[in-house]
Parts: structure tokens; C-alpha cells; sequence
């Protein structure tokens, strides 16, 4: 296991789900997100991420 994957796997914050259950609840907008964290390209692949989880939910 590479170094980043045992960091991802084993931290204690997980940014990603917090902030899933946060647009999943319609508190935050993605825009919003994308604009506070312009620079951020974890975000951006994070929001590709949810974004396919969602539409394989809605089908």
C-alpha cells in the first residue's frame, strides 16, 4: 500500500464524507465549495466522484 493510500484510508477527518452529507442535505452548493476553494484540485476531482455516485443512485 502506498504511502497516500494509507494516509486516505486511515485518517481520521474524512473531508470528502463530511462534505457529501452536506450537499446530499442541500446545506452547501457545489459552486459555492468550488469558488471558496478555487486551487483545491481534490475538490474538483471529489465533486466527478459524487457526481457519478448520485446519477447511479438516481437510475
Amino acid at each position: 500500500m502506498e504511502v497516500d493510500e494509507f494516509l486516505t484510508a486511515h485518517r481520521l477527518l474524512r473531508w470528502e464524507d463530511g462534505l457529501a452529507r452536506l450537499l446530499d442535505a442541500r446545506m452547501v452548493a457545489a459552486e459555492t465549495v468550488k469558488e471558496v476553494f478555487p486551487r483545491n484540485h481534490g475538490i474538483a476531482a471529489f465533486f466527478v466522484e459524487h457526481q457519478t455516485k448520485r446519477s447511479g443512485h438516481t437510475t
